[in-house]
C-alpha cells in the first residue's frame, strides 16, 4: 500500500486500487477496487484514463471519452479484465533478493 503514509483522501474515503495496461503505443488505467469493493467501468469511481504515449509522451491528455478511440479503450479494458481474472496477487510482497557478491 504505497499511499498508506498519505492517509485517506480529503473526503475521508480510502485510497483506490488502480490497474494499468501498457502497450508500445498506449497506456490505459482505471480504478478496479475502492474501499474494498470492486469498481465497474461504468462507475464514477472507475476514473478511466487512455493515453496515446507516442503523441503525448508527458501523458497529459486523457482520450478515454473520445469516441474515435473507443475500440482501443475496449481492447485494453478486455486485456485488463483478463489480467484481473487470471492474476494472482500475493497478500504481501516478498523481500527483494540479496545482492550477490
Amino acid at each position: 500500500m504505497p499511499n498508506r503514509k498519505y492517509g485517506p483522501w480529503s473526503n475521508g474515503r480510502g485510497w483506490p486500487r488502480r490497474v494499468c495496461v501498457r502497450t508500445s503505443e498506449w497506456r490505459y488505467d482505471r480504478n478496479v477496487r475502492f474501499e474494498g469493493e470492486d469498481v465497474a467501468l461504468e462507475s464514477e469511481e472507475a476514473d478511466p484514463c487512455l493515453i496515446h504515449t507516442n503523441s503525448d509522451p508527458k501523458e497529459e491528455k486523457n482520450l478515454f471519452e473520445n469516441p474515435e478511440y473507443l475500440a482501443v479503450a475496449q481492447d485494453l479494458e478486455a486485456k485488463l479484465q483478463d489480467w484481473l481474472e487470471d492474476g494472482v496477487e500475493p497478500s504481501s510482497m516478498p523481500p527483494p533478493p540479496k545482492p550477490s557478491r
